[in-house]
């Protein structure tokens, strides 16, 4: 028998103003998705931010995107932030949809 995964709500109000602070430091539009996933440990419902300043995410973006979320945590006052995954722009195969590089995360009460 499989061992049930650990659940993590890292889900945060849209109006709240942590949330701006990350969109902020993130260089990204303040448009709040909704995200669900797992690891090998937990599932986790949480969020995602468009980025429409790249396509492609490079050792170096990334690397600054986690800049960006640990100034954000010291700026906080109510959520930590967490980063769960990025991911780069794509077309669809027949080139009728694309979706913007993305990154997700989730937030934690402190």
């Amino acid at each position: 028998m499989e061992k049930q995964k650990a659940y993590i709500d890292g889900r945060i109000p849209s109006n709240h103003p942590d949330l701006e602070i990350l969109s902020s430091n993130c260089e990204c539009d303040n448009f709040l998705r909704s995200s669900m996933g797992s690891t090998s440990d937990h599932t986790y419902d949480g969020h995602y931010f468009r980025v429409t300043y790249l396509r492609y995410w490079s050792s170096n973006s990334v690397e600054g995107l986690k800049n960006s979320f640990a100034k954000t945590n010291e700026q906080t006052s109510e959520y930590r932030f967490e980063l769960i995954d990025v991911t780069d722009w794509e077309m669809e195969h027949d080139e009728d949809r694309y979706w913007e590089a993305s990154f997700t995360f989730l937030a934690h009460k402190k």
